[in-house]
């Protein structure tokens, strides 16, 4: 099993100002601009403390180093995503598109329900490939260089309780999940029915799933009678990992088994998961040894009514 570097996305700070312009000069030579080649531009590839301090900026951190930002400013009435830079080195291998799906998730918790894209014509496949509609092209001083514009449809969010034809669906999303923190394939036949997701357990459960439009991102399981119920699975789709999707997956399911008279939850966890769920208020209870090496459950407990005992 292979570790995981720790990425994590927050608001950008003014002190970040020169590391965001540098990446933006470094992420540009990628695409075989050479240094100074936004000289006629001045803002194209600064990053002044004042456009961090007055927009939605934001920074993907790997390790603690920055490896990418986007940000937002104003166009009329429009929301316009005007940067999204990934390190030159870490250009194609994802980055981009969690950095593209937080600034999704940002434009809607802004309350817009539509953002526009000006986009380095390098780029734009990888807009059309998230699904943003091109819609003009705009010139620039510079001859070589326009820039590409994108409409893109905000898609909404919504709880539905899983039906029995969303088992192989909801199934590959387990699986893929579970690979994420290193494990090799084999893993998963290791204890197929724990994270078998069936049509019988659809039907005998309380199972909800995330849509975005028409994706399924996650889902979680409740199994159990009140007052004691058990979180049986919780599980997001690998890319979508630390954008804030497993937190809105708890806190329904929480909900849940508050509606339902619940008044404890109970559940075994992957020690990956663990400290998700110590973030989330769940109290560790302890480990349990399994068949396999170096790989323990991790058990808590989250009252559902305040009192800890």
């Amino acid at each position: 099993m292979t570790s995981k570097s720790t990425r994590t996305i927050r608001r950008a700070r003014v002190e970040d100002s020169v590391l965001l312009g540098e990446l933006t000069e470094r992420s540009s030579t990628h695409w075989g601009c050479p240094p100074g080649f936004f000289d006629w531009a001045p803002g194209a590839s600064d990053v002044p403390p004042e456009y961090i301090a007055g927009n939605p900026v934001y920074v993907l951190e790997e390790d603690g180093r920055i490896v990418g930002y986007y940000g937002f400013t104003k166009e009329g009435g429009d929301l316009l995503l005007d940067k999204l830079f990934v390190d030159r080195h870490r250009i194609g291998t994802g980055y981009g598109k969690r950095l593209w799906l937080h600034a999704v998730d940002t434009a809607r918790d802004l309350g817009y329900r539509e953002m526009i894209i000006g986009s380095d014509p390098n780029a734009a496949p990888f807009y059309k490939a998230m699904g943003a509609e091109w819609y003009a092209e705009k010139p620039t001083p510079s001859p070589e260089w326009t820039v590409q514009m994108f409409r893109f449809a905000i898609p909404s969010i919504a709880f539905r309780r899983a039906l029995p034809e969303d088992a192989p669906q909801l199934h590959a999303l387990t699986g893929q999940s579970t690979l994420y923190w290193g494990h090799e394939p084999e893993f998963l036949d290791w204890e197929p029915q724990s994270i078998a997701v069936t049509p019988e357990l659809i039907a005998g459960s309380v199972t909800y799933l995330l849509e975005e439009g028409d994706r399924i991102p996650g889902y979680y399981t409740l199994v159990g009678e009140p007052p004691g119920m058990s979180l049986d699975k919780l599980f997001v789709e690998p890319d979508l990992i630390g954008t804030g999707r497993g937190k809105r997956l708890w806190l329904h399911a929480v909900a849940t088994a508050q509606e339902m008279g619940a008044t404890v939850l109970t559940f075994a966890a992957d020690p990956n998961a663990a400290p998700f769920y110590r973030a989330m208020g769940a109290e560790w209870v302890r480990e349990e040894e399994t068949a396999r090496p170096g790989w323990n459950l991790q058990w808590f407990r989250y009252s559902l009514t305040g009192d800890p005992s």
